[in-house]
């Protein structure tokens, strides 16, 4: 995604949310590496140095359940910066993700029309000792 549509999504969830983030605010979340908090703290996020935008010291979108589902603004930000285009859209996930979330994000992507994306999981092995491990040794043999 290049800087121009992500400060086009931003604009748009600052407009369609009525957030009043200043155009410093907009400039400073578009350098991020990525946007990783509720709407109510995009702010602050704005405020952070690049580096301190991380996984771990950014709590993440609302997504995981159908009452406060902040991705549907998100995703309508996208719809209304790619208007006319098609965006290839990633879903990552791992084996520490429930079905809920996934069942929410793509709740999100379908009520804005997104019904094409890519999935990508997490390779790790399964753990070895359960039933799973067990089944899949016995396949190879």
């Amino acid at each position: 995604m290049t800087r121009t549509k992500k400060a086009e999504i931003i604009k748009s969830v600052n407009s369609h949310k009525n957030l009043g983030l200043s155009d410093a605010e907009v400039a400073a979340l578009v350098r991020a590496p990525f946007i990783g908090t509720p709407l109510a703290q995009l702010k602050q996020q704005a405020r952070l140095a690049t580096d301190q935008m991380t996984g771990e010291t950014l709590p993440g979108i609302y997504a995981k359940d159908s009452t406060n589902n902040e991705l549907l603004d998100w995703m309508r930000g996208v719809a209304d910066a790619y208007a006319g285009m098609k965006p290839n859209l990633l879903l990552k996930g791992d084996n520490v993700s429930k079905y809920p979330a996934f069942r929410n994000i793509i709740d999100a992507f379908r009520k804005n029309d997104f019904f094409k994306f890519q999935m990508v999981t997490n390779p790790e092995s399964v753990p070895m000792g359960t039933d799973l491990y067990r089944s899949g040794r016995r396949e190879e043999e």
